[in-house]
Formats: structure tokens, C-alpha cells, sequence
């Protein structure tokens, strides 16, 4: 039999959403140290007790926003992927999509601008690579198996891959011609996937 919520529970699934969706709007608005913990309850419209029922501070909130980006970009990237036919189709999509989610505006501010600020860069870092490694580590074994690449350390591959990724996000972040600079990146990475074949 489904269970069925409680309007307690319904109420702090509600005031929780009404947090992560004011804290995500002010930080790309205004950035994290730019937004006060009273920003964030008058925007959601609940009480600083309401705020603190569900997360221990401000930093807390900004890390549960960018949850929802980086689980945002990694559900796009994984529909990229899924749209091709073969692996080294897939590792292409994969990285052009990565890439041109670097491009929006409120993706770029909130996973690229205001993360390494508000979490410092090794947390940062660390729910980077939680969220993508992982898919970067799963295409490069597809291409390994099917005997697109040589056969290698997996892991270190898959490491480099990404830092490469994470250089290309932040180049195109702070690049004056973002759209330029992505389409470099895109050239620069496809050309670093072609000499692995």
C-alpha cells in the first residue's frame, strides 16, 4: 500500500523546496557572500527557524543547491549520452553537453562562480567529482571494450579527463566570449579524445 504523507511532512518537503529555490535564485542573483540567511527566509517566506530546521547554515543550504545542479547536469549529460548509438559517439555527446551546460547562465554562476567560493575549493571539488567521475570512469571503460582505446589505467584516464573537463568549465566561465571560448574547448577536447583512439 503507498504511503501516504502527513501535512507535516508535506509542509517540510514545501518549505524545504521554498528554501533551496530562494537560496538558488539569490546566490546566481547576488552571489553567496552578497546573500544574507534573512535574504534567503524573506525570499522563501518563512521564518530563520524554518531555515535552520532543515539546514545548520548558510554554507549547508549553498551545498544542497548545488546538489541539485550538478544532479541537474549530470541527468542531461546521461540523456546525451543515451541518445547515441555507439560508445565513441556517446563520449563526444557527452562532453559537447557538459560544455554547453557550462554556457547557462545559472549553471555557470552557481556551479562554477559561487561553489569554490561558498564551499572552499577541495569541497568543491570533492561533489565534482562524486557527480562526474563516475560517468566519466563508466564511458571510458565502454570505450575500452569495445576496443575503441587501448586498454590502460582506468582510473588515471578518467581523472585527467575530467580535470580537463573542469579547465575547459572554468575557461569558458571566465572567458569574455563565452560561446568562442566553448567552441574552442570543444575542439581541444575532441582532439584530446581522438589521439586516445
Amino acid at each position: 500500500m503507498p504511503s501516504v504523507k502527513s501535512r507535516r511532512e508535506e509542509y517540510a518537503e514545501a518549505t524545504r523546496r521554498a528554501l533551496l529555490d530562494a537560496g538558488a535564485d539569490l546566490f546566481a542573483e547576488r552571489g553567496y557572500a552578497a546573500t544574507s540567511i534573512e535574504d534567503v527566509v524573506r525570499e522563501a517566506r518563512v521564518t530563520r527557524g524554518a531555515l535552520y530546521h532543515h539546514f545548520r547554515s548558510k554554507q549547508d543550504l549553498f551545498e544542497a543547491v548545488f546538489e541539485e545542479v550538478e544532479l541537474g547536469i549530470v541527468e542531461k549529460v546521461v540523456a546525451a549520452v543515451a541518445a547515441q548509438a555507439d560508445p565513441w559517439s556517446q563520449a563526444l555527446a557527452g562532453i559537447d553537453a557538459y560544455l554547453d551546460l557550462c554556457l547557462e547562465p545559472r549553471t555557470q554562476e552557481l556551479a562554477l562562480r559561487q561553489a569554490p567560493i561558498a564551499l572552499g575549493w577541495a569541497r568543491w571539488r570533492e561533489i565534482e567529482e562524486r557527480h562526474a567521475l563516475g560517468l566519466i570512469r563508466a564511458q571510458v571503460e565502454a570505450l575500452v571494450d569495445a576496443g575503441l582505446i587501448r586498454r590502460r589505467s582506468t582510473g588515471m584516464l578518467s581523472g585527467i579527463l575530467f580535470g580537463a573537463l573542469i579547465e575547459a568549465a572554468l575557461a569558458i566561465g571566465a572567458a569574455t566570449d563565452r560561446p568562442r571560448a566553448r567552441r574552442e574547448a570543444g575542439e581541444i577536447l575532441h582532439t584530446l579524445t581522438q589521439a586516445l583512439r
